[in-house]
């Protein structure tokens, strides 16, 4: 199936950040991972002894959904002007290394 296919793209949500107060204190976790949706058309033939006898396409969607982390209570991360911020704001980067 090549890129012919596929007719449309959706990029991946941001991550969606979560409290967990199960977590350990300095623990965060990703619980699940992005993906990018898209609109594919694959074309199905059924041939029986050389004839075709049925054709149709199948149209699918597959909807993005976000990355989700979750995190114990009380983190923090230094904001850009020094000031502490939630770990709400904590930049998706992190979880590159995983």
């Amino acid at each position: 199936m090549g890129d012919q296919w596929i007719t449309e793209r959706d990029p991946a949500p941001k991550p969606l950040f979560r409290l967990n107060a199960d977590l350990n204190p300095g623990q965060i976790t990703q619980v699940d991972y992005a993906a990018n949706g898209a609109d594919v058309n694959v074309q199905r033939t059924v041939i029986r002894d050389g004839t075709v006898v049925f054709q149709d396409t199948v149209q699918t969607r597959y909807e993005a959904w976000q990355a989700v982390c979750e995190y114990s209570r009380g983190m923090k991360r230094s904001g850009e002007n020094g000031d502490e911020k939630d770990a709400t704001a904590l930049p998706a980067s992190i979880f590159l290394a995983w």
